[in-house]
């Protein structure tokens, strides 16, 4: 199949860049967050606006990037500026924070700057991502136009490129994953699975839950592979994909390895999830299903159960050691309130899919910087496209059983995320941009009469 960018979809392209960077500059949405003079005086005197001088992970993400740009070291962030402490970490997955180095690099050193950069290349790519995806699936141009555009505009979507977090970069890995996928499934070989096994490593080094992406997606692959290729066969393409992703891993695992004598594929901020995630506040009442801290700036409330961060400040402090005691507590107290799991994995998902308590969960989001109000929108035009995306994968399943199982991948990974950690729609990140590209397939294909429903069931050639 040929793949043009004529006029129409690179303008579309360029409009999405055009509106995120607008987005990015005059809504600015930022992290809200608590902080203490001693916090804010330190992190001012590292160049940081008032608006991040706070204990946030997007704070963390430049100060990360900062350093690695300017010594090649790759510490906690905030025991450096803190407490002037050079403490290696494994907490956050590389490969974000390496591509904001290489914007401080390029002599961008601001937060602002590195949101309008990375955040605006990320959803130019996405853009390009769903138009490929659009055109295998049998849209045509002008259907692929509203995909992007869609895509591009999506508040929720325009707030994870805007905000200096990894949803960014892993809505566009995703994307192309899914596309990769569809390409492996349809040409079988090494060459195919090479390049999906690189590209799902790269995911898994930008967010923790790309692991788990891996092995779906190698078993899906598997599964999908048509005859004539033998079971021997399909068993070795998918296991290609493992091996190639490994291959990905292994550097970082080999570095955190040597510096912590622990083999930690990706990161090991798993215990911090767990620990918040399995408590009495996520476990019972209102909060179910959500990831709860009891520690502010300024205090920590050890009269729950919930994460109540690390101690930093103590001169033996392990990072190994605190996270791995973190997930004991969280798994521990999981296993003695196994009977709850059922409820608290289903409002997990509900959470991760906008339907359970939404002004609530909402709220909770809005606390890790985004704007209320585009949030809620977002929510609100998710609930639209949830079931529309449910009938495209649907209709797509009678149409090619091949190319529906590689785009519900994406939506097996999300759940089985949210069940083993909690819910949030941050989450659902790697699986927007498709389910927007399943709902105008189930929109075009539901108005069409049956004969043009049987002319456009090969992908279209304009």
């Amino acid at each position: 199949m040929k793949f043009r960018i004529d006029r129409l979809l690179l303008m579309a392209i360029l409009l999405v860049g055009v509106g995120q960077l607008t987005f990015t500059i005059v809504v600015d949405p930022h992290v809200r967050c608590s902080t203490t003079p001693e916090i804010a005086s330190a992190l001012a005197n590292e160049g940081l606006p008032a608006k991040e001088q706070c204990l946030s992970d997007a704070t963390a993400y430049h100060l990360l990037a900062a350093e690695l740009s300017d010594t090649g070291r790759y510490e906690r962030p905030f025991d450096r500026i803190l407490l002037r402490e050079h403490r290696p970490t494994a907490e956050y997955p590389p490969l974000f924070p390496f591509a904001l180095s290489l914007v401080h690099r390029a002599g961008i050193n601001s937060v602002d700057g590195a949101q309008a950069v990375i955040g605006t290349l990320n959803a130019m790519l996405t853009a390009l991502a769903v138009c490929l995806i659009a055109r295998t699936v049998g849209l045509g141009r002008w259907l692929q136009a509203t995909a992007i555009l869609i895509v591009g505009f999506q508040p929720l979507l325009l707030q994870a490129h805007a905000l200096l977090m990894t949803d960014s970069m892993f809505l566009m890995i995703a994307t192309f994953v899914a596309l990769l996928a569809i390409n492996a499934a349809r040409r079988p070989g090494f060459m195919s699975a090479a390049r999906l096994g690189i590209a799902l490593g790269a995911a898994a080094l930008t967010r923790g839950e790309g692991l788990l992406w891996i092995p779906i997606l190698a078993t899906f692959l598997g599964i999908a592979i048509a005859r004539p290729f033998s079971v021997a066969r399909r068993i070795a393409i998918g296991a290609a994909v493992l091996v190639f992703a490994g291959a990905v891993l292994l550097p970082w695992t080999a570095r955190n390895a040597a510096r912590f004598d622990a083999l930690v594929p990706v990161s090991n901020n798993l215990g911090t999830v767990l620990d918040g995630a399995n408590c009495e506040l996520t476990y019972y009442g209102q909060g179910i299903g959500s990831w709860r801290s009891t520690f502010s700036a300024g205090a920590i409330d050890r009269t729950t159960d919930c994460f109540e961060g690390f101690h930093i400040e103590d001169n033996d402090f392990n990072e190994i050691r605190a996270t791995t005691e973190a997930r004991r507590a969280g798994t521990n107290y999981a296993k003695s309130h196994a009977r709850r799991l059922p409820v608290v994995g289903a409002a997990r998902v509900a959470r991760t899919f906008g339907a359970f308590n939404p002004g609530q969960q909402i709220n909770l989001e809005v606390l890790e910087g985004r704007d209320h109000l585009w949030q809620t929108v977002g929510t609100a035009l998710w609930w639209i496209t949830m079931p529309l995306a449910m009938a495209g994968l649907a209709l797509m399943f009678r149409r090619d059983m091949t190319l529906s199982l590689m785009l519900a991948v994406p939506w097996v990974a999300v759940v089985i995320t949210s069940v083993a950690t909690y819910g949030n729609q941050r989450f659902r990140i790697g699986l927007d941009a498709v389910a927007i590209v399943l709902g105008l397939l189930a929109v075009h294909e539901l108005t069409q009469t049956p004969s043009a429903i049987e002319h456009t069931a090969s992908p279209a050639d304009s």
